[in-house]
C-alpha cells in the first residue's frame, strides 16, 4: 500500500473513530478547541508567550488527531511536547523579555537544559498543583511511551500459532484504552486551560475569549461524568496497573 493511500485510510479511520467513541471524542474535541481559542490577544508585546502558546495549541490538536488515526505512541510523544510547550508559555507570560530565551550578547539561544529547568522550577514554585499534575503525566509517558519498548509493540504486532505475524500500520483497537486516552487528552487540555486562566489573572497579560471560564466549567462537568463511567468498568484496575 502506498503512503498516499495510507494517508487516505488515516482520514477514514479518523472519522470512524470519532463517531464510534462519542461522547468521549466530542468532549476531547471541544476541550482541545477551547484551549486553542481561549487566548484572543496580549496587552503588551510578548512574542515568547505567543510563540509557545502557538506551539502548545498545535500539538494539543495533533495529539488528538493521532488518537483518532490509531497511533497511540505518536499521541503520547506529541502529548509530552504539548506539555513542555505549555510550561514554557506559562513561564513566558510572566517573563516577557526575549532575553529569557536568547542571549543578546553572544547572539545565541539560551541552552535548552537551562530553559527547561528554570521553567519547571518556576511552575513548581508558582503553581504547585498544576506542576504535580504535569509531572505525573510526563512520568507516565516517560515510563512506557517515550522510547520503544517490548510492551508497546503489541499495539501493532501479533504472532500467530503457526509462526506468521501481523504488523498493521494502525494500532489494534482496544475500547478501554481508547476511551482512557481520550479522557487523558481531555484532562491535559483542561489542565492547560486552568493554567492559562491563572496566568491571565495573575499577570493581566492575556486577553481571554469572554466565554472561556463558562465553557470550561461545563466541559469539566462532562469530564467528571465520563471518568466515573469509565472507572466503573471492571477492567479499569488492570488497565491502571499496566500503565504504571
Amino acid at each position: 500500500m502506498s503512503l498516499i493511500t495510507l494517508a487516505d485510510e488515516e482520514q477514514n479511520h479518523l472519522h470512524k473513530t470519532f463517531e464510534k467513541y462519542k461522547p468521549y471524542t466530542s468532549l476531547a474535541d471541544a476541550t482541545v478547541e477551547l484551549f486553542g481559542g481561549m487566548v484572543v490577544s496580549v496587552r503588551v508585546p510578548a512574542p515568547s508567550f505567543v510563540a509557545f502558546y502557538s506551539q502548545a495549541k498545535k500539538h494539543s490538536a495533533l495529539g488528538f488527531f493521532s488518537l483518532m488515526r490509531g497511533h497511540r505512541s505518536q499521541y503520547k510523544l506529541t502529548l509530552r511536547y504539548f506539555l513542555e510547550a505549555l510550561v514554557q508559555a506559562a513561564y513566558a507570560s510572566f517573563h516577557t523579555d526575549h532575553s529569557e530565551y536568547f542571549d543578546t550578547e553572544s547572539m545565541q539561544p539560551i541552552k535548552q537544559k537551562v530553559v527547561v529547568r528554570r521553567a519547571n522550577k518556576w511552575l513548581f514554585d508558582t503553581y504547585p498543583t498544576v506542576s504535580a499534575h504535569i509531572k505525573e503525566i510526563k512520568d507516565r509517558i516517560n515510563n512506557l511511551s517515550s522510547h520503544s519498548n517490548f510492551v508497546s509493540t503489541f499495539m501493532n504486532f501479533k504472532l500467530a500459532d503457526d509462526g506468521t505475524h501481523d504488523t498493521p500500520f494502525f494500532d489494534y483497537e482496544n475500547e478501554l484504552v481508547t476511551k482512557a486516552d481520550l479522557l487523558e487528552c481531555t484532562r491535559v487540555a483542561s489542565i492547560a486551560i486552568d493554567l492559562l486562566l491563572a496566568c491571565s489573572k495573575d499577570t493581566g497579560l492575556i486577553v481571554l475569549w469572554p466565554e472561556t471560564q463558562k465553557s470550561w466549567g461545563e466541559l469539566s462537568h462532562h469530564t467528571d461524568d465520563l471518568f466515573a463511567e469509565l472507572t466503573a468498568d471492571p477492567r479499569w484496575a488492570q488497565f491502571i496497573d499496566d500503565e504504571e
